[in-house]
């Protein structure tokens, strides 16, 4: 990693770590070193490639400040399990795999409990920022 996406990382990092996720490596463009810019960058999240925003500004001082976000591309599974307990299901199991890529259509069967009766849900990706639908059966 450069000396923009070491930064990148060091800052990203923890965010993804509150939602269960590895940040591994962050990938940019070249900058010019002008700002303001705006990046678009890869994450490598888990093992899923993911996207990231950067945008650099001029800092108070004259330094260069910046902030960076996932902007596309990952669905975490602890979150989606935190959402399924939110709505009420127990015992909720969405596999070991941490990340998803969020592909249009890619489904995630979770098995859960719900009035103590085993059931299975589905959460399907609805759109590239990793919202899903979810449907019991």
């Amino acid at each position: 990693m450069d000396d923009l996406e070491r930064p990148v990382h060091t800052r990203l990092a923890p965010r993804l770590e509150d939602d269960g996720l590895t940040l591994e490596y962050v990938d940019c463009p070249r900058w010019s070193g002008t700002v303001p810019a705006a990046l678009q960058c890869e994450a490598y999240v888990d093992g899923v490639v993911g996207e990231v925003a950067v945008e650099l500004s001029r800092g108070a001082g004259g330094g260069v400040q910046f902030d960076a976000w996932l902007d596309h591309g990952v669905v975490a599974t602890t979150r989606l399990v935190e959402r399924l307990e939110g709505e009420g299901y127990s015992d909720v199991d969405c596999g070991r795999t941490a990340a998803y890529e969020a592909r249009l259509g890619t489904r995630i069967v979770c098995s859960v409990r719900d009035d103590d009766e085993a059931s299975h849900v589905v959460a399907t990706v609805t759109d590239r920022g990793g919202h899903v639908q979810i449907e019991d059966y």
